[in-house]
């Protein structure tokens, strides 16, 4: 213990020395190896030089042996030829090929391709190419137009081979040479063959010779090619493959010269006695210092056993002391401020959620353990909602929009309090945060609006999404929290009428005298199907105005929610008339679309242009379907006729064949291919749709009526109005004066026997 402050002297000077002196060692013996390594160069590119010739001159013996039978052997020739004496021929072969192998000993195998007949031959063994087993190989060099030249180092299979895949080069000459349409010849020689020119007695870890192909690979990689310190790089004009030789990484055996380990041991033993020298300087040194350092310790020891215990000299164990102190200080205002903000946090949710009622007494004293201001009387509160949040969790993950909420609630504080307004502001779950505004002067109301508005712009110019914000009504005392959080969310709830990006006032929005119900729209839906089935031009303009009578509704969520899914089932029913073609086209473009839009419905606006931009397109693909087809303008003849002549009580498709003189049943056919509906439909419709017209523009009876519209018997024609519209004539009529009169169920459908 009484040493410790020695060694750090010791430590703290000894490696100064060290590193010094070690540097100029270094310093001496790198000017020396670079005299050696300047030298060595020369010799190795001569014999890299060398060795690349070798292996060149083997290749080209091998390529000299192939051209020369291919063009001298007639016996070796007529292989390719399918001759009469098929066997006498590939025995022939067989003979030549094993004689290459045994001339050139690098020669590792050696097959024939005969084109005529896919016939491979190797040595004695004659199979398809379909059978073997370097048919890829062979068919990707048939597939070449230049070939003759040696390949890149692959692996090479064959049952000769027991099994064992080989690497192999590859030299494969065309017959003939020109377009090889007679065949090839493929002769293999082992990366292992050429390897032992480079390496003729044994690897040598000082100096590293290694062959790589075209492509830059190695034949055989080397464990120090990472370090391998690449001397001379030479590329072969033959083969074009690159040979490199380098050494590998210093080291002192390799250099056993008499005069260097002397100087070495020189440099070796000065640098102890240096060492020696320090040590007894620094221990002179130490005596006096060491004295002080005892009766400090000594007091340290009495007032902190445990301290001491841990650390043997003063200088830390006031470190660790004054460090252990700040530590502790800083964890705790730590764990204040965060019991603090989660103590907000859950005061917040529980007066939110009803879970606690906190009287005025008690909030001014949670109000002083929070810093914030505790005189209030009157309280209002704004809850604020990222529109198309679905959107917003998808487009960011968890960590940004953490960031982005931490923003947004920092930007809100700022603007209250450049605006001198008293805020408590926490996000609540998911894509909802409270503001509750403590403002003892109703008068600032106008203030507070003013504030949320520049709130709603600023998110609206600097972020790429944007917040509707629910305002309830101002309240006194703080029992009432609850009453002005349920008048913000009902004001939130205005939204899906009202639209996205703007402040909802509660008071402004909240009448229920002006609501309407459900069943006023119930014909408005169900006529908009119908005109959309049957293509009436009109059918977008009775769309808008259905939306447009919906916000004017003053209805809740849940009765928007509930008309908007009614008009998506009413439209889906009537689509389910349409034939298969145009049908499945619906089902698996349209459809979708509009049941997307729906599931992510935030406002009426949003929901009618994301339907009417999925409906128009479907209208246009049918259109232009319907066009194309060559009995379109038949039954757009059809179509007209109909229109123009619907009072013909007499109508029907024996009618229509006779007018158009065409078999009454092709016309039925192309009318419903052709319109989507049958024949008998439509005329219904067109029926129903001008007595509509003349039983809200005329006094007419409704016999009258019925005859104008091609009914000779009133009472068809009031059973077959009830059908499609739901209601009788009389009581159609009857709704223009008195429109808060509920309307009877619609039946779906209608008979096709009843005109």
């Amino acid at each position: 213990m009484t040493q410790r402050w020695f060694i750090r002297q010791l430590f703290s000077y000894v490696p100064i020395f060290l590193l010094i002196t070690s540097f100029l060692a270094y310093i001496t013996f790198f000017s020396l190896t670079e005299m050696a390594n300047q030298t060595s160069q020369q010799v190795n590119e001569l014999a890299t030089e060398r060795l690349l010739q070798l292996v060149d001159y083997s290749l080209q013996d091998i390529d000299k042996l192939v051209i020369k039978d291919l063009n001298n052997n007639s016996h070796f020739i007529r292989f390719f030829y399918v001759g009469k004496n098929k066997v006498i021929e590939e025995s022939e072969a067989s003979e030549t090929i094993r004689s290459w192998t045994i001339i050139n000993h690098f020669i590792r195998s050696v097959y024939l391709y005969r084109k005529s007949d896919d016939i491979v031959l190797k040595n004695t063994i004659r199979v398809p190419m379909t059978a073997f087993t370097d048919a890829d190989f062979l068919k990707e060099q048939i597939e070449k137009d230049s070939v003759g030249a040696w390949t890149n180092p692959r692996t090479y299979h064959e049952p000769s081979f027991q099994g064992r895949n080989e690497k192999v080069v590859s030299l494969d000459k065309k017959v003939p040479f020109t377009n090889g349409e007679l065949g090839m010849v493929v002769v293999n020689v082992k990366t292992s063959s050429l390897e032992s020119i480079l390496r003729p007695n044994s690897d040598s870890i000082v100096s590293v010779i290694e062959l790589y192909d075209t492509e830059g690979r190695a034949f055989r990689p080397h464990h120090t090619e990472q370090n391998l310190k690449v001397l001379t790089q030479l590329r072969s004009s033959y083969t074009n493959w690159v040979i490199r030789s380098g050494s590998t990484p210093f080291m002192f055996m390799d250099y056993p010269d008499s005069s260097i380990v002397t100087s070495v041991s020189l440099g070796l033993l000065s640098i102890v006695i240096g060492m020696l020298w320090f040590i007894f300087a620094i221990r002179m040194n130490y005596k006096p210092i060491g004295k002080i350092m005892n009766r400090l310790r000594t007091v340290t020891t009495l007032k902190n056993h445990e301290l001491i215990l841990a650390n043997s000299y003063e200088l830390q164990m006031i470190e660790v002391a004054i460090d252990s102190l700040i530590q502790q200080s800083i964890d705790f205002k730590k764990t204040h401020e965060e019991n603090l903000i989660l103590r907000r946090r859950v005061l917040f949710h529980d007066v939110l959620l009803g879970n606690r009622i906190v009287k005025t007494e008690e909030w001014r004293k949670e109000f002083n353990q929070f810093h914030s201001p505790s005189e209030t009387n009157f309280f209002r509160f704004a809850l604020i909602e990222i529109d198309n949040y679905s959107l917003f969790c998808a487009e960011y993950h968890q960590r940004d929009k953490n960031l982005l909420k931490f923003s947004m609630g920092n930007v809100a504080r700022e603007m209250a309090t450049s605006m001198k307004i008293s805020i408590w502001l926490e996000w609540l779950v998911g894509k909802h945060m409270g503001i509750l505004f403590l403002d003892d002067d109703p008068i600032q109301t106008s203030r507070i609006l003013g504030m949320l508005e520049r709130y709603r712009e600023w998110v609206e110019l600097h972020l790429k999404h944007t917040v509707t914000i629910g305002v309830g009504d101002l309240v006194e005392e703080s029992e009432n929290l609850l009453i002005a959080y349920g008048q913000a969310e009902k004001a939130l709830e205005k939204k899906i009428i009202m639209g996205a990006n703007q402040v909802i006032l509660y008071g402004r929005v909240i009448d229920d005298s002006q609501h309407l119900p459900i069943h006023e729209f119930l014909l408005e839906i169900r006529e908009v199907s119908r005109m959309y089935r049957m293509g009436e031009p009109k059918w977008i303009e009775v769309f808008n105005e259905l939306f447009h009578a919906l916000r004017l509704g003053n209805m809740s969520k849940d009765d928007a929610v509930t008309i908007v899914n009614l008009l998506l089932n009413t439209i889906y029913r009537e689509m389910m008339e349409l034939t298969e073609e145009y049908l499945v086209l619906w089902k698996n473009d349209t459809m979708p679309a509009m049941n997307d839009a729906f599931a992510e419905f935030e406002s009426l606006e949003k929901v009618r242009i994301s339907f009417l931009a999925a409906l128009c397109s479907y209208e246009e693909k049918i259109k232009a379907t319907r066009e194309a087809k060559q009995y379109a303008p038949i039954a757009e003849q059809v179509r007209n006729y109909i229109d123009q002549h619907y009072v013909n009580p007499d109508i029907s498709l024996t009618h229509l064949g006779e007018v158009f003189n065409t078999n009454p049943k092709y016309i039925s056919f192309i009318f419903k291919e052709q319109v989507g509906v049958k024949f008998m439909n439509y005329l219904i419709d067109v029926r129903v749709e001008q007595a509509k017209r003349l039983l809200l523009s005329t006094d007419d009876l409704i016999p009258d009526i019925a005859a104008q519209v091609g009914y000779i018997h009133a009472v068809s024609f009031n059973r077959v109005f009830k059908k499609v519209v739901g209601m009788t004539p009389g009581g159609y009529r009857n709704r223009r004066e008195m429109p808060g009169k509920s309307i009877p169920p619609i039946i779906d459908g209608y008979n096709d026997d009843v005109v």
